[in-house]
């Protein structure tokens, strides 16, 4: 029950976030914790629509859609770093 706020820092701008069509939860156990590893096999994953970066963006989520970052052509970023703030706003309880 949280928000999402995501701003966007590089200038590369390509990609952006993937919005992931989700029909059933189970469709969607990622068994790697984000927090010990961001890498996981998303390539069964439906995206339903992405939301362009851009630099000093603020692109605002619920916490519940499942989403993720996405790069269109990863060679833009060898040399460079895909940057991103991210804030997490939870509701006052």
């Amino acid at each position: 029950n949280s928000l999402v706020a995501l701003v966007t820092l590089d200038k590369i701008n390509d990609g952006g976030t993937a919005i992931y069509e989700c029909d059933n939860e189970e469709d969607f156990k990622v068994k790697i914790s984000e927090g010990q590893n961001l890498i996981c096999d998303i390539s069964s994953f439906k995206i339903n629509r992405i939301i362009p970066s851009k630099a000093n963006r603020l692109c605002i989520l619920d916490g519940n859609t499942f989403h993720g970052g996405y790069i269109s052509n990863h060679k833009k970023y060898l040399n460079d770093w895909r940057m991103n703030q991210v804030f997490f706003i939870n509701k006052k309880k």
